[in-house]
């Protein structure tokens, strides 16, 4: 019993308990925060072997865009190129891509040639206005002269090749045929051997060549 007028008080001990229990919970908190803080573990950094080749494969596929959207796709449609396979079952991308990855090492560039085989070996036909021509007869004369002054403007070697030679011929020459009109204006589409200036000065002497026959038809009329 409780003296008389004085209030009983809480059982000794009872905050006690409580404060103690409260820590309990505080450290049983942060030991499984740190259980679980320890339990994860950050993942190891790449090799510097694995990041290099995620950076070459990178550089390659952006070489390979810009060579594409600079040498094919002004002359070929981009479905054309994307879906074209050769008779390896490769695509253009992948040949481009390896091309660019052996002329790494030596700092060379992709050449006209190179550009010239792919189109061979993918069957790629640029769409022009030669398209629309008929088609020459057959057995019909084509002169020495003009098939040289051709080889010239669509030669292998960069060095060699113009397009000057057959610019000239169609200033000085005589009557063409049909054969060897026709051969010309194909000859004179832009192409991975034809550039767009060297196009533009050949179908311009294509059309001076014709004004020239229409001018001498008139006056013989």
């Amino acid at each position: 019993m409780a003296p008389k007028g004085k209030r009983a008080g809480p059982q000794k001990g009872t905050l006690g308990a409580k404060g103690k229990v409260s820590a309990d919970a505080s450290t049983a908190a942060a030991l499984v925060s740190g259980a679980a803080a320890s339990s994860w573990e950050a993942p190891p950094p790449e090799p510097p072997s694995a990041q290099k080749r995620k950076l070459s494969r990178r550089d390659t596929d952006d070489a390979v865009d810009r060579a594409l959207e600079a040498r094919l796709l002004p002359h070929f449609p981009r479905a054309v190129v994307e879906g074209a396979v050769n008779s390896k079952g490769q695509r253009v991308r992948d040949v481009v891509a390896e091309q660019i990855r052996q002329n790494r090492s030596s700092s060379k560039k992709l050449t006209s040639c190179f550009w010239a085989d792919v189109a061979k070996s993918f069957k790629l036909t640029p769409g022009s206005i030669a398209d629309t021509l008929a088609q020459p007869p057959d057995g019909e004369r084509v002169s020495e002269v003009l098939l040289e002054k051709l080889g010239v403007a669509h030669a292998e070697n960069p060095a060699v090749r113009s397009t000057e030679p057959l610019e000239r011929f169609l200033e000085n020459c005589e009557i063409l045929s049909y054969t060897e009109m026709y051969g010309i204006i194909r000859a004179s589409m832009e192409g991975p051997k034809i550039t767009k200036a060297s196009s533009c000065r050949l179908l311009l002497a294509c059309v001076k060549y014709m004004a020239r026959r229409l001018a001498t038809c008139s006056v013989r009329f």
